[in-house]
């Protein structure tokens, strides 16, 4: 998704850098040869601390980076979120948001975030301290007013939001300002492993096509679903069969889609992030490490990976660590 006007500069890379469009405008744009480091450095919480202190983090479940590379993080058990300025590993709550759960957290390029307000069944618009709901908010339910228990969400450029809702089996989209009612775009069918439906769905990413992604957690796949489908089709994974061999998932919880339709997937139970190039029947690991129930998946300007590692209450980070230097091209 790209917020303002894209636009190309192209230019010959004598350093070996990568480039990517910040993530706060939900593009994806990744060198395809990239290589990540198999160490991590934690940028937020202390791990294995669970507290509510301005350098600690509680089931912490997205993690985001906005302008100037500030770093939102939905910091769920603490019921807020957490800013995190100048590569600071102190954050500050962002004032004015009544939350309770929050889990997921998405940022403009004005500073505007949207936060997935889970245990109030509702995204919230926070602009410089004045809250507007902009999804649900009428309690949990199943009629197309209302969400239950949601994990992720997807703003596209015109601010409509698809909302990831884990309990009632389905992705809703909910149009921008129009919080009241939303529409059914892909599964909705009840729990089940057929491809017209979905098993407890968490991330999702939708691309300039308005294809969607989802995380298919409780299938262990990723299934895609074209606008209007009726049906979605697996493009990683097997149907209900979880393990740790390349070919499977076992319970993924995010998906990022990039500009070469490479999927980047985080294997939850397995511990690390898979990258799925299209058409291939299985994935390679691009980030690993002793991780517990890791949920939130994103790039920084820098293209380094970003994970939130739940249960051991930190934001962590794989830096790039080698480019095919003939790339030449530079997306800004």
């Amino acid at each position: 998704m790209n917020i303002d006007q894209p636009y190309r500069l192209y230019a010959v890379v004598l350093l070996l850098l990568i480039f990517v469009e910040p993530v706060y405008t939900q593009t994806t744009v990744i060198c395809p040869t990239a290589i990540w480091n198999s160490t991590f450095r934690t940028l937020a919480g202390i791990s294995g601390v669970a507290a509510s202190t301005a350098t600690t983090l509680y089931n912490p479940y997205r993690a985001v980076f906005g302008p100037s590379n500030t770093l939102y993080v939905a910091d769920q058990s603490n019921n807020r979120i957490q800013k995190y300025v100048g590569g600071s590993a102190t954050g500050t709550a962002v004032t004015g948001l009544t939350l309770s759960n929050p889990c997921d957290v998405y940022v403009d390029n004005n500073n505007v975030l949207y936060v997935m307000d889970t245990s109030n069944y509702r995204v919230l618009r926070w602009n410089n301290n004045v809250v507007t709901v902009v999804a649900g908010g009428f309690g949990a339910g199943s009629t197309y007013d209302k969400m239950s228990t949601s994990y992720s969400m997807f703003v596209d450029a015109s601010y409509n939001i698809y909302v990831s809702d884990y309990g009632n089996h389905r992705v809703a989209f909910w149009s921008a300002g129009n919080p009241n009612m939303s529409q059914l775009v892909a599964g909705g069918y009840g729990a089940g492993s057929t491809p017209e439906k979905l098993y407890y769905p968490h991330g999702i990413y939708v691309d300039n096509m308005g294809i969607i992604y989802v995380a298919d957690y409780y299938n262990h796949r990723i299934q895609q679903w074209y606008p209007g489908a009726a049906t979605g089709i697996t493009v990683a994974g097997q149907t209900g069969v979880a393990g740790s061999w390349s070919y499977l998932l076992y319970y993924p919880t995010a998906v990022i889609y990039d500009q070469y339709n490479y999927l980047y997937i985080v294997d939850s139970s397995n511990d690390r992030v898979q990258r799925w190039v299209p058409g291939a029947s299985y994935g390679i690991t691009v980030a690993a490490s002793t991780m517990s129930n890791p949920r939130g998946l994103s790039f920084d300007s820098s293209g380094n990976i970003i994970v939130v590692d739940m249960s051991l209450h930190r934001i962590i980070s794989f830096a790039v660590s080698y480019l095919d230097q003939r790339n030449f091209a530079v997306y800004l």
